[in-house]
């Protein structure tokens, strides 16, 4: 089993690298990144609210499953979604 510090230092270190990432963007790229956020974030809501039901498949919102959908678009999106039937 993972300790508390063999799970966080990863975690940090990814969001430090993303912190990096975004601090070199300009503003027209941040932007994009901000409204692929809120697109992503919107269509897990939708597929949760509408077909969860149906397909008993549910997708967690949170960071890591949002910056897969931001970063990865609809192809994320359908990522997520193998995932959660192959685990």
């Amino acid at each position: 089993m993972f300790s508390e510090w063999g799970i966080s230092i990863p975690i940090i270190v990814i969001a430090l690298f993303f912190l990096g990432f975004i601090i070199m963007l300009n503003g027209r790229r941040i932007m994009k990144l901000v409204l692929n956020s809120i697109v992503g974030i919107i269509s897990l809501l939708l597929y949760n609210m509408l077909l969860s039901g149906i397909t008993g498949i549910y997708i967690g919102i949170n960071l890591v499953t949002v910056l897969v959908v931001t970063i990865f678009g609809i192809p994320g999106f359908i990522l997520l979604i193998v995932l959660n039937l192959i685990l």
